[in-house]
This record gives C-alpha cells, structure tokens and sequence, in this order.
C-alpha cells in the first residue's frame, strides 16, 4: 500500500494546522499497517511529494514557479517502484518527492 501525505506532516504552519494534522495522521496509519502487514508479506509506505506541477496548482499559484514542482510522472514514479519486489525491503517509510532542486 502507498499513501500519499505532505512534507506539512513533519513542520506545521501558521494556517494550515488541520491539514499538518491530517498529513501526520495518515504517516501514522501508514506506520500501524507496515507493523499490522508485515507478518504477512505485506507493506504500506507514503510519499510525500511537495507541491506538484498539475493544472490547478497552476491557476491557484499564478505567481510561484512550477519548475521547482514535482512532476506528476515522477510522483507516480516513486509510488510504482514502493510497489515492485525492488522495493521488498521498504517497509513503513516516509518518502519525500520534492521536485528538483534549483
């Protein structure tokens, strides 16, 4: 399993303290099942990816560069390889997909 969180799981902001709660509730989640599953074969990660280049982010960030977003492809990337037997050994990670560095 891989479940999608926010690097506002770790640093809560002014203003958005639901949302920093929520992203640390599901890194939680994610913990429990990675204990709950493993006797069985089975293994639950998060990504964390910051904000990502889409066509609504966008329109509601006009002003911010989205050359430093992460790329949707390299979002979905990062969630098909926690899913393949290469990734075997991870196990109740939280994995951070910030976009490129510039």
């Amino acid at each position: 399993m891989v479940a999608v969180s926010a690097p506002a799981a770790f640093v809560g902001e002014a203003g958005v303290g639901g949302y920093a709660a929520a992203k640390a509730g599901v890194l939680r989640m994610v913990e429990s099942l990675a204990r709950e599953m493993a006797p069985f074969g089975g293994r639950a990660n998060a990504i964390l990816p910051g904000t990502i280049d889409t066509p609504a982010n966008r329109v509601a960030m006009p002003d911010a560069d989205p050359a430093k977003w992460a790329r949707t492809e390299d979002v979905a990337s990062v969630i098909h390889f926690l899913t393949t037997p290469a990734a075997a050994a991870v196990n109740g990670a939280a994995v951070r997909v910030p976009g490129p560095t510039l």
